[in-house]
């Protein structure tokens, strides 16, 4: 049988799924040649999570086993593009032996993600850890870095970490709790920053994130606001942008006739996104997430660069009974300040698990007669969340 050319293999390699692990396996049992670009498929994206018997006898073999494979094999670590670590908030795990010297052996990592099911201490690590994280997040070829439900006891530890982030490009803060501020050591600002991701918003991560990263770069914006406080603070980022192209920002609040978001100084905005939910049946009489989006839309300074606005409605059974309030919409969106705009999206989802909500699309058609004329309105059906 004649032996296929390498960049074939590899070609045919390339084209198959990086999540499929099992294909990749098998792959590189074929032959040799098929080896190289297997293994790094394979290895391209880790997510490290206690073994189902850590807790049972505080003992993580799969730990020990990839440290194994790591030192015996150490070009396969330099495979590893992303890394996840999953904890349950229980911080013994990530002080198990091993995991510093793995992510010391990381040096081309592009993502690196802490994601706790529920609050970790960031005081509660080992020095030996937090050393290792610092030296993974200052790597050069990182530029994605997320946390996920950690406590910082000080303000300093995040900054710490931000500043050490040469050539970040993207920060995703979800649910990270900051217990005191000091920011008395003022330093250079990184600059680089495009992708800004923060749920929900707080102003210690304001003071932060503009305190350790120059925001002058960035064009994608997206907060979860659940209170007129956060609301505000969003303002904060938009005096330190200059080119922000995508806002989403997500109401998880009823104080709707208190809006405080202003985008009139957002010259190059060119999608807007609202997620609101109805709840029309369960929250305040003055609820009115309706009135909260007109009241952001009414904020764009004529002519405005947006070319696309994107609402998602999160519903129960009641609330589709409310759709056509959505047609209150149409006349904001067809002003002057939006001339520019191509396309309106209407994503529509569900929190419940007992309606079918594919009926909706002709209510929302109704609610936008004249931009459904134009054929500039789309539905999707997101279902159940």
């Amino acid at each position: 049988m004649p032996e296929l050319p390498q960049e074939l293999i590899d070609l045919i390699l390339e084209r198959l799924d990086v999540a499929d692990k099992k294909t990749l396996r098998n792959c590189s049992r074929v032959a040799r040649s098929f080896r190289p670009t297997s293994q790094k498929h394979i290895f391209s994206h880790l997510t490290i999570r206690p073994s189902r018997g850590y807790y049972r006898n505080k003992s993580d073999s799969k730990m020990k086993q990839l440290r194994q494979i790591f030192a015996c094999s150490p070009q396969l670590a330099l495979n590893v593009r992303s890394i996840v670590l999953v904890g349950g908030g229980n911080s013994s795990w990530f002080q198990g032996d091993g995991l510093p010297q793995i992510l010391c052996m990381l040096v081309n990592l592009t993502r690196f993600s802490i994601d706790s099911g529920q609050s970790l201490s960031w005081d509660s690590l080992y020095s030996d850890l937090v050393e290792a994280v610092h030296a993974v997040v200052s790597l050069p070829t990182l530029t994605r870095l997320r946390f996920h439900c950690v406590a910082f006891g000080q303000s300093t530890q995040l900054v710490s970490l931000l500043r050490s982030c040469g050539n970040l490009a993207e920060l995703d803060l979800s649910i990270v709790a900051i217990e005191a501020v000091d920011l008395s050591d003022l330093q250079p600002k990184i600059p680089g920053l495009t992708s800004l991701d923060i749920n929900p918003l707080r102003n210690q991560h304001v003071q932060c994130v503009t305190s350790a990263l120059d925001l002058g770069s960035l064009q994608h914006l997206r907060i979860s606001s659940d209170s007129p406080a956060a609301d505000s603070e969003i303002q904060t980022i938009f005096d330190a942008t200059e080119t922000l192209r995508h806002f989403h920002v997500h109401l998880s609040h009823h104080h709707t006739d208190a809006n405080m978001i202003d985008l009139r100084n957002l010259s190059h905005l060119q999608t807007l996104e609202l997620t609101i939910m109805f709840e029309f049946a369960s929250a305040p009489d003055e609820y009115d997430p309706i009135l909260w989006a007109r009241n952001i839309l009414a904020t764009l300074q004529s002519p405005s660069s947006v070319e696309h606005v994107v609402f998602n409605v999160v519903v129960d059974e009641i609330d589709l009974l409310h759709l056509p309030r959505l047609g209150t919409l149409e006349a904001p969106l067809m002003t002057p300040a939006l001339a520019a705009l191509k396309k309106l999206t209407i994503n529509l989802e569900s929190l419940e698990v007992d309606f079918d909500i594919s009926g909706g699309d002709r209510e929302v058609f109704g609610a936008f007669p004249t931009l459904s004329g134009k054929g500039m309105v789309e539905v999707g059906l997101l279902g159940v969340h």
